[in-house]
């Protein structure tokens, strides 16, 4: 598999570790090794090839986004359907939450030995190499989170924490579903770190994107209003 990206991941083998350690030890891949306009020669984004790709070139960490199939399992993908993996002619796909787990991994994508896969698999991937998973988190109306359902999987197999550096999510409700489904008398879990990120407005930006509005010079008072409130302790601590 990993042969049909040889240059690009050649390449990426001589950059990485002309990083200052320092740097290099920090950096996230976002959504893995991969190619915005979709070029064949780097795996898709948030595929089990561009992950390892990137952690076996020497970065540490790697960010994924999630989502949960219609079967309720955690899938690592970005948009809410599959239409920018899937040849023009397979479009327009269902919604993820539309489709089982099972149906999704086995989607046709546009590199025909790539699939979809479950945040497990990726988590033990992490484990083995000494990586890390930077987990975003992406709700579907209508669904469960899938926050609650990633802290369930971490705290029923505590084996993975070690893999995942953080959660985060534009969506409160997510974090909140997280944050609710984590059980804290079990002591031998540490519950991750959790994110809330923001974004600058823009058009046709959906509001759940802009809990801060860091366009407002006023953000500084409603940030600290919005902490103030009692559902956001409990995943700020």
């Amino acid at each position: 598999m990993e042969a049909a990206y040889s240059t690009e991941s050649a390449w990426l083998n001589g950059f990485v570790p002309q990083i200052c350690e320092k740097l290099r030890e920090r950096l996230v891949a976002h959504r893995g090794f991969h190619c915005p306009l979709l070029s064949s020669d780097r795996p898709l984004e948030c595929t089990k090839p561009a992950l390892k790709i990137a952690w076996d070139s020497g970065l540490r960490y790697c960010e994924c986004d999630v989502r949960l199939s219609s079967d309720g399992k955690i899938m690592l993908l970005h948009d809410p359907n599959l239409d920018k993996l899937v040849e023009e002619s397979a479009k327009p796909t269902p919604n993820a939450n539309e489709i089982t787990a099972e149906d999704l991994i086995s989607w046709p994508l546009l590199q025909k030995d790539v699939h979809l896969t479950y945040l497990e698999d990726v988590l033990l991937t992490a484990l083995e190499s000494g990586s890390r998973l930077v987990i975003e988190l992406k709700g579907s109306p209508g669904s469960p989170t899938v926050g609650s359902a990633v802290a369930r999987l971490l705290q029923g197999n505590p084996q993975l924490l070690e893999a995942c550096a953080l959660v985060m999510s534009f969506e409160v409700p997510e974090l909140l579903g997280f944050a609710d489904a984590w059980d804290e008398s079990i002591a031998e879990t540490s519950r991750p770190k959790l994110l809330l990120l923001t974004a600058i407005p823009r058009e046709n930006l959906e509001a759940k994107y802009q809990t801060l509005d860091l366009g407002d010079s006023a953000w500084p008072e409603k940030a600290a209003t919005f902490l103030a409130r009692k559902d956001s302790s409990r995943f700020f601590k």
